[in-house]
């Protein structure tokens, strides 16, 4: 706790302004660093804070702030590392309400610190009751007492210091030792390290008696070390330039009197300080400390520093200002409105759409009848509940097939054994074959079956997860798009994705111009489309429809765009920053490749 900070000094609440819940540890330690122009001084912040609970009232009457608790269910707690040390002085400036008569008197408890109820140390004033402040302190379960008599007076402000160094603890009321007694008792004994902690001011932890306090609690100071007789505790650093102040409090008193105004120029003031407060940053805060400390308090370098400051929010909230004004006056643009309301326009169509189709949807769902079960069904069913190895999947197709009729088209009489290359490459190898047929050539059993064209324009393309963020549905989309071979198909699935998940995005739209573009590829006999910003180069298979005049026209006419490299490639060269631009010229230049009878 020593470390950066003035000796011993842990953490100080001082209460200076209104807080609902925050009860902040005003202390700062100075961290020095090293960085490449040499030493320099960088203020960080370490704090200790705590919060309020209860929502306690502020009174500002006296110049100082302080914190009021009513006794009844207001209190504060702090950070729990504040008290687990080896030695220790907590320094209490507090002020006890006189309790009225219609209450009954009870013990009213200034601080507990500890883990539970077996191990805490605690500070109780007992004055209703006996007349006595008695400090205890329980570890494991065994207590001791210190007490002081007379105990603290109701109505006044009074300092309390109670100190703990492993040989002694001490009561100190307003600088005097009132109760002294010898004990090896530290505060880290009712930390243990496998019990929670809890740091509670102006109550008790027991919940059954929770010995509420009802006063008024100005500051409570925390140090790590106690001070010999006589040895006075480090100062206090200066806690904000800006806080309510005596001098003020007395120019209220003497403009309103006992004017009802009065109140609401207290809240005013106090809610003024607040807002100042709040806008400091912390290295405004540390600066002008730096400054103070450093000045030796000089009244006209503070004043001057106060004033640049004021310069400087001033600045920054005409700053604010204008740029809120640029902002509106972008909104309220016309072309900016008029974009907004044609999109407008645009959501309003799609979700009248989206409501007719749902409609329809449930319109023949209705109108469907339901089929009855069949003795086929019910045995594909048990079948199906009986298939839970592995490769059951091909079983269970293959006996589906049998229910439906397939006959011996997967048995050993037909030719070629399905049952050992797969049924999937079966039906690829059928739609190669078929497909060659139809179109008047001879299949070619020893071609490779991945033939697919590689198209890579160096562009993000794909279905986001912000966009469709099941991952089972975009593989499924994935495929389909794979399977697209006309540009007919490419468009359904295009319009049945904007119905289903909204409008595509750009990576999207990109994946739906490459589909584009490998079907085009896949009619000229391509096996590789690449481009970039600068230029690209096209790919020939051996089979390609591509007509060689065709090639050589274009690199004759253009000679700086296209060459001939390798008998197989045409590259090409020309600027393709824009990935739009970039779509649109390899699009025509494919287009311009295709043969006539194809166009």
């Amino acid at each position: 706790p020593d470390r950066g900070r003035a000796k011993g000094f842990v953490a100080n609440y001082d209460c200076v302004q209104p807080e609902a819940v925050l009860l902040e540890d005003l202390l700062r330690r100075r961290i020095t660093t090293v960085c490449m122009y040499g030493h320099h001084t960088d203020f960080g912040q370490l704090n200790y804070n705590g919060h309020l609970v209860g929502s306690p009232g502020f009174d500002p009457a006296d110049g100082r702030g302080a914190y009021v608790f009513n006794g009844k269910d207001q209190y504060a707690e702090l950070s729990p590392d504040v008290a687990d040390m080896g030695e220790i002085l907590v320094d209490l400036r507090v002020k006890l309400d006189v309790r009225p008569k219609d209450r009954l008197p009870g013990p009213q408890t200034l601080f507990d610190f500890g883990a539970d109820m077996a191990n805490r140390f605690t500070l109780t004033d007992y004055v209703p009751i006996s007349g006595e402040l008695v400090l205890s302190w329980t570890v494991g379960g065994k207590t001791e007492t210190l007490v002081a008599s007379p105990g603290l007076p109701a109505g006044k402000w009074v300092d309390v210091q109670v100190g703990i160094d492993g040989t002694e603890a001490t009561i100190r009321v307003n600088g005097k030792i009132v109760a002294r007694k010898k004990t090896t008792f530290r505060p880290c004994d009712v930390f243990p390290p496998t019990l929670g902690r809890r740091t509670l001011v102006m109550r008790s932890r027991d919940d059954a008696r929770p010995n509420y306090t009802q006063g008024e609690l100005d500051s409570l100071r925390i140090y790590s070390y106690v001070p010999a007789d006589g040895e006075s505790l480090p100062p206090v650093p200066p806690v904000s330039p800006v806080r309510v102040s005596a001098a003020s409090v007395a120019k209220i008193e003497k403009a309103y009197g006992d004017h009802p105004y009065k109140q609401q120029a207290y809240r005013e003031l106090t809610r003024d300080c607040s807002n100042m407060n709040r806008a400091f940053t912390w290295r405004d805060r540390q600066m002008l400390r730096k400054k103070i400390h450093e000045q030796e308090g000089n009244p006209k370098m503070v004043a001057k520093t106060l004033a640049l400051r004021d310069d400087y929010y001033r600045q920054e909230a005409e700053l604010a200002i204008k740029r809120f004004r640029l902002r509106y006056e972008y909104k309220q643009s016309a072309s900016v409105l008029k974009k907004q309301a044609e999109v407008a326009v645009i959501e309003k169509e799609i979700q009248a759409a989206r409501k007719k189709l749902d409609q329809a949807r449930r319109k023949v769902k209705k109108q469907t009848p339901k089929a009855a079960p069949k003795p086929a069904e019910d045995k594909a069913y048990e079948k199906k509940l009986a298939a839970d190895q592995l490769g059951s999947g091909f079983t269970l197709a293959t006996n589906d097939l049998e229910i439906r009729g397939a006959g011996e088209l997967l048995g050993e009489e037909q030719s070629g054994h399905i049952q050992a290359i797969g049924f999937t490459l079966y039906l690829e190898m059928l739609d190669r074959a078929v497909t060659a047929i139809r179109n008047g050539s001879k299949p070619n059993l020893d071609a490779s079956l991945d033939q697919g064209i590689e198209v890579n324009l160096h562009i993000p393309a794909l279905i986001p997860e912000d966009y469709l963020p099941d991952v089972s549905m975009r593989l499924t989309l994935y495929k389909r798009l794979a399977d697209c071979q006309l540009a007919s198909e490419l468009h359904e699935l295009q319009v049945e994705m904007i119905d289903r998940f909204g409008l595509l995005p750009e990576p999207t739209k990109s994946l739906f111009q490459l589909a584009e573009l490998k079907q085009l590829g896949e009619r000229l006999g391509l096996k590789k489309i690449e481009a970039g910003p600068n230029g690209g180069r096209l790919q020939f298979t051996a089979t390609t429809e591509v007509e060689p005049i065709t090639i050589i026209k274009m690199v004759q006419a253009e000679p700086d765009t296209f060459r001939l490299q390798n008998n197989d490639q045409l590259s090409f060269t020309m600027p393709m920053d824009d990935p739009r631009e970039r779509f649109r010229l390899v699009s025509d230049l494919l287009t311009k490749l295709l043969p006539i009878k194809s166009k």
